[in-house]
């Protein structure tokens, strides 16, 4: 499993799989989010397509996980400008 410091260390883990691959890895994580099969279903019946159950999937799991682990942002750094 991984370690998190940051929600965007979730953000940037989720961001590249595919559909399959993105099941595949939250699946030790037990996140709250509707089962593969529901969203199987779903997206056989034509109600909504791979895609945008992707995109809703990686979103809820990754607010699930920042929630259980109490992540914050990861802070951005602002350059010191000199102005003289």
């Amino acid at each position: 499993m991984r370690w998190f410091e940051f929600r965007n260390d979730v953000e940037d883990w989720l961001d590249p799989l595919t559909y399959e691959q993105f099941w595949a890895e939250v699946a030790p994580y037990d996140v709250a989010i509707p089962q593969k099969a529901t969203c199987d279903r779903e997206i056989a019946a034509g109600t909504i397509d791979e895609a945008a159950t992707l995109r809703a999937m990686k979103a809820l799991a990754a607010y699930d996980l920042a929630e259980r682990y109490n992540l914050k942002h990861r802070p951005v750094e602002v350059p010191r400008l000199s102005l003289h």
